[in-house]
């Protein structure tokens, strides 16, 4: 009988060490599926923060530019400038 309990106690604690090891790797697995979205996450954040930059250009006092045909655009830089009294005039 005294082999038989041992045998059953052995079970039992190879049996509660199974399921925390189990358990201890459930979370370890769960941590690091939370980190990888994490980390995913916050890569998607950084990309599309620097794809959509805009650059605002100081103003330049108004000039002649000339003949359109003897226009040097390398130095000029073209930028949106939205609809006001000041754009039109």
């Amino acid at each position: 009988m005294s082999k038989r309990r041992m045998s059953v106690g052995q079970q039992t604690w190879a049996l509660l060490c199974k399921n925390c090891l189990k358990k201890w790797r459930m979370k370890r697995q769960t941590l690091l599926e939370w980190l990888f979205s994490f980390l995913l996450v916050l890569f998607l954040y950084l990309f599309f923060s620097n794809l959509h930059q805009v650059h605002d250009t100081p103003q330049m006092s108004s000039m002649d530019l000339g003949r359109v045909d003897s226009f040097n655009d390398t130095n000029y830089v073209i930028a949106f400038a939205p609809e006001s009294k000041t754009t039109q005039e």
